[in-house]
C-alpha cells in the first residue's frame, strides 16, 4: 500500500518525480502541523469514500472523521470540489511514485520477464482495489466523470509510460514499431 504522504506543498518529493501543481482552491500548507491536517482530511476522505458516495459526503462528516473543525477544512480548501480534486492529485502522485519504486526495486531488477509482468499486474490490481472508492466517486456520476476522467486518464498514461520504459529494454527480439 501507499505509505507516502502527499502534502499541500507545491514541491516534489525527494527520490520521486516532481509533484503536480496544486489545483485551484487548494491552499498551500507550509508548516508541518498544517500539512498533517491537510493529509488527515485527505485520508479521512479516502476511507469514507470506500463506503459512501461523494455526493452524500459532507464537509462536516469529513472534518469530524479527521478530528477537526469545519473551519480547518475551509482554511485549506475552497470547497468540496477543490478537496476532491486535491485527493485525486495526491493519490495519483503517490501511485506514480509507488510504481516508480517498484520499477526501480531490486525485486524488479532480479525478476525474469514473466515475473515482471506478474509484478506489474499485481501492482495495478492492488491500486484499483486500494482506491476503488476514489475511482467510483470520480467516475460514477456523469458530472464528476466529465470533470475527473481526464486527470485519471493522464495518471494512467503516465503509469503505462513508466511500465513501458521499464519493459522496453527487455524486448530485444520484438521489432521497435511493435514494442509499445
Amino acid at each position: 500500500g501507499s505509505r507516502q504522504r502527499c502534502t499541500a506543498r507545491n514541491s516534489g518529493r525527494s527520490g520521486a518525480a516532481a509533484a503536480t501543481p496544486l489545483p485551484a482552491g487548494v491552499h498551500s500548507a507550509k508548516q508541518l502541523r498544517s500539512q498533517r491536517k491537510h493529509e488527515a482530511l485527505l485520508q479521512a476522505g479516502r476511507q469514507m469514500l470506500d463506503t459512501q458516495d461523494l455526493a452524500t459526503l459532507s464537509v462536516a462528516q469529513l472534518t469530524r472523521s479527521a478530528g477537526m473543525a469545519v473551519g480547518s477544512f475551509y482554511s485549506r480548501f475552497a470547497d468540496k470540489d477543490a478537496w476532491f480534486t486535491e485527493l485525486l492529485r495526491c493519490t495519483g502522485d503517490v501511485v506514480l511514485a509507488d510504481t516508480q519504486g517498484l520499477l526501480q526495486s531490486l525485486r524488479w531488477q532480479r525478476a525474469g520477464d514473466a515475473r515482471k509482468v506478474a509484478l506489474i499486474v499485481h501492482h495495478i490490481v492492488a491500486i484499483h482495489r486500494q482506491h476503488r472508492g476514489l475511482f467510483r466517486a470520480a467516475l460514477s456520476d456523469a458530472t464528476q466523470a466529465a470533470r475527473h476522467a481526464m486527470p485519471l486518464h493522464a495518471y494512467g498514461r503516465q503509469l503505462a509510460e513508466a511500465v513501458h520504459l521499464a519493459l522496453a529494454a527487455r524486448l530485444h527480439k520484438v521489432p521497435l514499431a511493435q514494442r509499445r
